[in-house]
């Protein structure tokens, strides 16, 4: 899910890259990081359209037709809005599209002559790496998050309250 310009932009960088040694991997890095950030930002404007009309939709058809199906409409929105907040699809979109946009800018300084080939590949990798490190940074607090909400019971079982 590349847009066109995009699609142009990564053609015309695989023939200005050339036979370098790293150009396949770049290429297909910045492509990969460029759909899923695509991808993401698609899912979450559909999502937040759907967790907002939705629910207005139905508020609206119950007014005027009376219909208890209609609470149907709010189930559909509460569920976009869970799917949005479990799937965190705003920040792995930002985090896609920030590191597409770093490798595309270490590449257009290599071409214009500020990186050797070697230097370009650490580079890419270091951005790669550090895209990747903030990503599992992300998961580990969701699962610490998670861990904590599972921990903060209402009724802690050691505690001898007795109200």
């Amino acid at each position: 899910m590349i847009r066109k310009i995009e699609r142009d932009y990564l053609k015309d960088l695989e023939i200005r890259l050339g036979e370098i040694k790293y150009s396949k991997r770049i290429c297909s890095s910045i492509k990969w990081y460029i759909s899923s950030a695509n991808f993401y930002k698609t899912v979450y404007f559909t999502l937040n359209i759907i967790a907002i009309l939705i629910p207005i939709a139905g508020s609206i058809a119950s007014i005027i037709l009376s219909n208890p199906r209609i609470s149907l409409f709010s189930a559909v929105g509460s569920g976009a809005t869970a799917i949005l907040n479990l799937s965190d699809c705003q920040n792995r979109w930002k985090l896609y599209r920030i590191t597409a946009e770093k490798l595309k800018s270490v590449v257009e300084l290599y071409l214009a002559e500020k990186y050797n080939c070697e230097d370009l590949a650490s580079e890419c990798e270091k951005i790669m790496s550090d895209e990747n490190n903030s990503w599992r940074n992300m998961m580990e607090r969701d699962n610490k998050t998670d861990d904590d909400k599972s921990k903060n019971k209402y009724f802690d079982e050691n505690s001898n309250t007795t109200d």
